[in-house]
């Protein structure tokens, strides 16, 4: 998805875009881990519930007071693209958990066969669900490129932004690269120390978000001096809030 996105000619004016739908994803993440360690309790899952619930509480706070995003249910529903993801989401880790407590016990390792004898329960379709909405996070990004492309053959020239729209790039890649310090390295490093491919995953992941957030952050930082810089510079913030119903 990311390298879809470096292919724009003006990436910049691109992601400020949907950065509230990605927002939403996120607080989806947020919501699921959160229920997921709810149902499962235990002595493990009070660290994770308290790192989770703090993530769900910053990003609704991020879209409620530095976005002014309404709360309400109502205004989330409209929101068709990030709904679908995350339903889609939630039967996907629905199917597979099923289809994983169907497998023949000589078919899985030991792990997996006491993963297994658990059964099939809310707590793991919760986490599985949660999992795959950070997979397809970035997805409404590369679905509004493509409308782009689409629309507007003269998309790459950009136009200057307020001071607004910068604070919020800001703190959108803020809360982002902190989300992903606790997926990315501080989670891993405390349960994956025995996998050291997932480890290598995890950490090529967070390299390529830092390097995307360090670009956007030197951008919005810049002075515009004339119409070369200010094609360079952030578009607004959301240019489609007023008709996401139709997204």
């Amino acid at each position: 998805l990311k390298a879809k996105i470096y292919r724009c000619t003006d990436r910049v004016s691109l992601v400020p875009m949907v950065l509230v739908k990605t927002l939403m994803m996120h607080v989806a993440i947020g919501a699921f881990r959160v229920g997921s360690a709810l149902a499962e309790g235990g002595e493990w899952t009070r660290m994770t519930l308290m790192v989770d619930g703090s993530i769900l509480l910053v990003a609704l706070g991020v879209l409620k007071f530095e976005f002014g995003f309404s709360l309400s249910p109502a205004h989330w529903w409209v929101h068709t693209d990030v709904r679908n993801l995350v339903g889609l989401s939630l039967a996907g880790a629905f199917i597979t958990e099923a289809y994983f407590c169907m497998l023949p016990a000589a078919w899985l390792s030991d792990k997996m066969q006491y993963y297994k004898q658990q059964g099939l329960d809310i707590a793991k379709v919760l986490f599985t669900a949660g999992n795959y909405i950070d997979i397809v996070a970035f997805m409404p990004v590369v679905w509004r490129l493509y409308q782009t492309e689409a629309e507007y053959e003269d998309y790459n020239v950009g136009t200057n932004v307020s001071m607004d729209a910068k604070r919020q790039v800001k703190a959108f890649f803020i809360f982002v690269v902190g989300f992903y310090m606790w997926d990315d390295v501080a989670d891993p490093v405390m349960s994956l120390l025995d996998e050291p491919i997932a480890l290598m995953a995890h950490a090529a992941h967070f390299v390529l978000l830092l390097d995307f957030a360090a670009f956007f952050a030197f951008q919005v930082s810049q002075p515009t001096a004339d119409n070369k810089d200010q094609s360079e510079q952030l578009e607004g913030l959301l240019s489609q809030m007023e008709d996401d119903g139709n997204c």
